[in-house]
Parts: structure tokens; C-alpha cells; sequence
């Protein structure tokens, strides 16, 4: 039987969960994020205090807005908290001039030490290889299992992201019991079915960007599962360089997501 016990609220985008799984104890720090994936421009944000507001079905549920310092833009969270899990959600809204999003989500770690020696994962969305947002026509939409070493590519020369799968509904990691933490597709702007883009691997988002070699590239003692809305597309189809088709950014004015995680017996 699963359950959480205390959810800590930090000031830079992490909700750490703290509880039980299968007898096991469980520490998952979840960081939601606009600003991850612009903080290397420099684009802050400045966040109120979390508040806790009216329960929903019961459920403790927290929300705090955050604005961002160089850029007209700003930033919702909403994060209801249950016995078994914990759903996040996600707005952000920009003003004029606001360059598109290179990526919207969040992402949380799972330690090494609570998984299999295989390290599965399972997931129903486009595979059964690495696809992104303009280059998954080739990639299917079904059920498939793989483990976080196969989701490693080490064919290109510079490290950027990588194994990235599209238009899941949901994604799981199996720990060394067979028990799983799976996130779920709630809400995707609106989109008929609700789908999130995912990818696994032992390293920080920060660390593909601090080294010149996929070798040089440090192993983590946990596995990160980042889950976003999305992110834009590779572009470059004149073999480098053209950027990515308008198609396939993130220049809306408004996104909202929202992704459920579950601790499962």
C-alpha cells in the first residue's frame, strides 16, 4: 500500500514528497518548470509564497504564482495532493515580444537503489525509438517496454537532449518489486486526448550542457524522468542550421498542462 505523509514546498519550483511504497520509504522531488528550461537566459522568476487553499475531493492542494523578472510573462502552479499520489498543473501566459519556449514541463528523480538491475521503463505513446514533435511520423503510437540504458543515444558527437518519446499518455518506472511510479496525461491545452512528451536517463537536464563529449557526460545515482507538455522541434532539416518550422514552437500566448503521478502497489 502507497502513501505520502508530508509534501514540502520550495521556493525554486520542487515539491518533495515524502512517504511509503510497498513498505518502502519514498522521497521524490518533483520540479515544475517554465523556468528550468530558461534559466540559462537568464529569464528569473520572482515567486509568491505557497498558499494553501480550499481542498478539492478532500485533497490538501496548494497554488502559488510566480512572475518572471526580464520578460513579460507569468507563471501559475497548482499541485493537489493525495494518499497515493500528487497531480500537478501548469500555466504560463506571455506577454508581447516574448521569444517561444524552447520546452514546458517538470521533471522528478527516482534513486537508482529503488529500481530494478534492468531499470524499466513502460509507456504507451510513439516509439519504439527516439522521437520529438517534428520527427515522429516514422514512430508509431503504442505500448512498450525498454530500460533506461537502451533510451541512451551515443551517436552524436555534441551532448544535447536525447531518447525522447512523444505523445504519451502515460509512462512508468518499475522499482526491484515489480512496483511502479507512473505519471499521467490530465490536461495538454486543450487536446482532445492529453498526451506529454518524455524521456529517462541518469543526468540532469544541466549536464548535457556543461560538457563537450557524450563520455564526459557524469552518471547520476538516480534516474530523472523529465515529463513535459512539449518541446519544439529539432528543425534543421536542411541537414543544419534551418530553424524549426512555426508549426512546431511554442509561440502561443497561453499553455496550461497538467500531469498525474502515482505511487503504485
Amino acid at each position: 500500500q502507497a502513501s505520502i505523509d508530508r509534501v514540502d514546498i520550495g521556493r525554486e519550483g520542487k515539491y518533495t514528497v515524502s512517504g511509503t511504497a510497498a513498505g518502502m520509504p519514498v522521497r521524490c522531488t518533483v520540479t515544475v518548470s517554465a523556468r528550468n528550461y530558461l534559466r540559462n537566459a537568464g529569464f528569473e522568476i520572482d515567486w509568491n509564497e505557497p498558499v494553501k487553499v480550499d481542498p478539492v475531493d478532500g485533497l490538501a492542494t496548494f497554488e502559488r504564482q510566480g512572475k518572471f523578472r526580464r520578460i513579460d510573462a507569468s507563471v501559475k502552479e497548482r499541485v493537489i495532493v493525495g494518499k497515493t499520489g500528487l497531480r500537478l498543473a501548469v500555466t504560463v501566459e506571455k506577454g508581447e515580444n516574448v521569444p517561444d519556449m524552447p520546452r514546458l514541463g517538470g521533471y522528478f528523480a527516482v534513486p537508482v537503489k529503488m529500481l530494478n538491475d534492468r531499470q524499466t521503463v513502460r509507456y504507451y505513446g510513439r516509439g519504439p525509438g527516439e522521437n520529438y514533435w517534428d520527427r515522429c511520423d516514422s514512430s508509431p503510437v503504442g505500448l512498450y517496454e525498454t530500460t533506461v540504458d537502451k533510451m541512451v543515444v551515443p551517436t552524436y558527437s555534441e551532448p544535447g537532449d536525447f531518447g525522447y518519446r512523444t505523445d504519451c499518455r502515460w509512462a512508468e518506472i518499475v522499482n526491484h518489486e515489480g512496483k511502479t511510479v507512473r505519471a499521467t496525461a490530465v490536461e495538454a491545452n486543450g487536446e482532445k486526448i492529453p498526451t506529454f512528451s518524455f524521456s529517462a536517463r541518469k543526468s540532469l537536464n544541466r549536464d548535457l550542457e556543461s560538457v563537450e563529449h557524450g563520455w564526459m557526460i557524469p552518471k547520476r545515482d538516480f534516474v530523472v524522468i523529465n515529463v513535459d507538455f512539449k518541446a519544439q522541434g529539432v528543425g534543421g532539416d536542411n541537414s543544419w542550421g534551418a530553424q524549426t518550422y512555426p508549426q512546431y514552437r511554442l509561440s502561443q500566448k497561453k499553455y496550461s498542462y497538467e500531469f498525474q503521478l502515482d505511487f503504485e502497489k
